[in-house]
């Protein structure tokens, strides 16, 4: 092991990461996770910077955007997607997040 390995080893042991953050998701990535992580956030960061002031939203609105971060991935840093109908009831919907959200 070279010194700066070593260093950064040691480094990586004593730095704080508190479990609900983003940063601490990352690292709980597996490698093939990380991987697509890392291609997904480059394509962003060159779609982003191929459209000035704001057009990059629009394209995306419009389906012309990079594709998604995949399924996997985005379910280990963000967890699940509520889906609530748009006809469902106050009720329905508290029920649904409940379910989903909370673990109930």
């Amino acid at each position: 092991m070279t010194r700066i390995a070593g260093l950064r080893r040691r480094l990586d042991a004593i730095t704080v990461t508190f479990s609900g953050t983003l940063a601490a998701k990352l690292i709980k990535l597996t490698v093939d996770q990380r991987r697509q992580y890392d291609e997904w956030r480059d394509r962003m960061a060159v779609f982003y910077a191929s459209y000035p002031d704001g057009e990059a939203y629009g394209q995306m609105i419009n389906g012309d955007g990079p594709s998604p971060l995949p399924r996997d991935v985005r379910l280990a840093l963000f967890g699940a997607t509520i889906g609530i109908p748009t006809g469902a009831t106050e009720a329905q919907a508290g029920e649904i997040y409940r379910r989903v959200a909370l673990g109930d």
